[in-house]
């Protein structure tokens, strides 16, 4: 579940701003939000593939982690970790996860939460949540063709606003039927189910 009261759409557009601005990201551009302590399972390398012919006016990699990339770019962004991170999801645009394993990644589920579309691999745990097309992507991150439809993916929502917002509503209404709240209680009913049974005699 998410906490759909702090990871919730930008409600004022100076922090959006001053987010953005502490990345030194134009407002014009389009941020893509990469999130991970481990870069190399979570695949940095397909983005910086993908991302190679982009330029820095018109699209941003911002990588929120503990570990510094090993190289730079104009297009790229280090903002190292974050306790702050609903501001982090609220400055970006589009949430970028071509991780190659991840059993359940909270980060998409917040992302959605924030009203951001989501970019996820097939191998996310998540992609559950996903409706291919209509509040995101899920694309694989394993074949010859995966760079290829990636670049293809982040092209549409880079170049397309509108896209990017409606996809957006969309994750937004997804991640409000995961809040958190709603987990406890499913839970909660389940383990009186469970405790039920128990106390029935055979």
């Amino acid at each position: 579940g998410v906490d759909v009261q702090r990871f919730r759409p930008v409600a004022d557009e100076s922090l959006r701003r001053a987010q953005r601005a502490a990345w030194q990201v134009d407002d014009d551009a389009v941020v893509l939000l990469f999130v991970a302590h481990n870069l190399r399972l979570k695949n940095l390398a397909l983005l910086c593939r993908v991302l190679a012919t982009r330029t820095p006016e018109t699209v941003r990699l911002v990588i929120v982690g503990r570990k510094r990339p090993a190289f730079s770019s104009p297009l790229l962004h280090y903002a190292g970790v974050s306790d702050t991170m609903e501001l982090c999801y609220q400055a970006a645009d589009v949430l970028v996860h071509p991780s190659f394993f991840d059993a359940g990644a909270n980060v998409v589920l917040e992302a959605m939460s924030c009203g951001l579309p989501v970019i996820v691999s097939d191998r996310c745990g998540t992609d559950e949540l996903v409706n291919d097309g209509g509040n995101g992507y899920v694309l694989p991150v394993v074949g010859k063709s995966s760079d290829g439809q990636w670049d293809h993916a982040i092209g549409q929502l880079v170049d397309d606003p509108a896209l990017r917002g409606r996809l957006g509503i969309a994750a937004r209404g997804t991640a409000e039927q995961h809040a958190f709240s709603d987990y406890v209680v499913t839970f909660e009913r389940l383990l009186g189910e469970v405790l039920k049974q128990k106390r029935t005699p055979d």
